[in-house]
């Protein structure tokens, strides 16, 4: 949608972690249109400095939420819901 995957070890650390997240899987926003809701601020081991972070598409009739993260990893606390949650209806 709009995004791609980057390598786990390319990243050392994420200066805005709200979650405790642990380097696993992440993505980096490619598409120009994608809305940034929240940006981890990682830093990389590379040269490249992809953005990863929690982004909303519009996309045909609907929305898309990408996590940027591995979401398996944050999601079962509720915490990730509940700033995603205040964090949208704030701002948009």
């Amino acid at each position: 949608m709009g995004s791609n995957y980057l390598y786990y070890l390319c990243i050392s650390e994420f200066g805005n972690n709200p979650f405790g997240y642990t380097s696993n899987e992440e993505q980096y926003v490619t598409d120009p249109n994608d809305i940034i809701l929240l940006n981890y601020n990682a830093t990389y081991l590379l040269h490249k400095k992809p953005v990863i972070v929690s982004y909303e598409l519009n996309y045909q009739k609907g929305k898309v939420i990408g996590v940027g993260i591995y979401s398996y990893d944050i999601i079962s606390d509720g915490i990730f819901e509940g700033i995603l949650t205040i964090y949208y209806f704030n701002v948009i």
